[in-house]
């Protein structure tokens, strides 16, 4: 019995599915970061070796039992990323049969079977989609401290700016420093600056902030509201641009749009983005939203029999 094998490798958390050739009995494993340009090249490869053989162990198969890999990395983002992934993957033994993307691309296909956009903001925030003719555009997701609008990180970023415009004497208190002062323990509001000036940075506990506007923001808090508002504008603008370079076809066929990550799981933040992501693009009746209740992983999984059954179809 052969077996495919998906990977969803991101900055915090990577997951793997391993299924037979049908895509049933499925199997999940997983570990901790797989994106190399957090954790360097040699973690990466012990990570996704790792967490390969564990599933390979629960199963009692080796890899060569494998017959197709999808292997979704995040800091998969240039011909350069190719070359340096490729390496890690041949050394951890994974050669020829396998698909390697962006993590992102598993997660439009987790959520829809058709030519679509997923959205996705959690830590970081990334925008990907395929047209009919297999053309593909990403937009967005080229750096938490460049790049990533709208993501969890920036969100969380710029509560903390103004929390430490706040102790400077621009801003007057609001009810997210009370927020955040509780959730860092301190005693002071005016404390903030020196914790966080001395702490290491650390990219998951400042997205974590992004919790406690999107709360404040349910409660009307108006500096909440603001950091929402112009998250959801950024987030609309990168989803406008993939689809207006997608081109898709004017008529009756519905476009999926996958909603995907914890900041767009709140109905506030999708709500307010559906509305801009319409306004922006002039309509809506081919627009289908799509919150992706599937783990991204299981989009690799579709991937991986999509490509096999293209391979038997050249074979014959």
């Amino acid at each position: 019995m052969g077996y495919i094998v998906a990977v969803d490798g991101g900055g915090t958390k990577t997951s793997l599915c391993v299924s037979d050739l049908k895509g049933q009995n499925r199997k999940y494993v997983y570990t901790g970061c797989t994106n190399y340009k957090s954790i360097g090249i040699k973690k990466t490869k012990e990570n996704l070796k790792e967490v390969i053989n564990k599933a390979l162990k629960i199963l009692g198969i080796s890899i060569a039992d494998v017959e197709y890999f999808v292997m979704g990395l995040s800091g998969n983002d240039s011909e350069k990323d190719v070359q340096v992934l490729t390496g890690i993957l041949k050394d951890i033994g994974i050669n020829g049969n396998y698909y390697l993307c962006n993590d992102s691309e598993l997660a439009l296909f987790a959520g829809t079977d058709t030519p679509g956009i997923v959205v996705i903001s959690g830590t970081g925030s990334i925008v990907y989609g395929v047209n009919n003719d297999g053309k593909k555009v990403r937009i967005g997701g080229w750096d938490y401290d460049f790049n990533d609008l709208g993501s969890g990180y920036w969100i969380g970023r710029e509560a903390i700016k103004h929390v430490i415009m706040h102790c400077d004497g621009y801003f007057p208190n609001s009810n997210l420093f009370d927020r955040i002062k509780k959730y860092f323990n301190l005693e002071k509001i005016e404390n903030f600056t020196f914790y966080i000036t001395a702490s290491k940075k650390n990219f998951t506990k400042i997205a974590s902030i992004a919790k406690l506007v999107v709360e404040e923001a349910k409660n009307g808090d108006e500096l909440s509201c603001s950091i929402i508002d112009k998250a959801v504008y950024y987030l609309a603008v990168q989803a406008k641009e993939a689809y207006k370079r997608l081109k898709f076809p004017d008529g009756n066929q519905k476009i999926s749009v996958v909603l995907a990550g914890g900041v767009l799981s709140s109905d506030i933040v999708s709500e307010k983005f559906k509305s801009k992501f319409i306004d922006m693009v002039g309509r809506m009746d081919n627009i289908h939203f799509i919150h992706l209740q599937e783990q991204p992983v299981e989009g690799g999984i579709k991937i991986a029999l999509k490509h096999l059954q293209k391979i038997r179809i050249l074979k014959n």
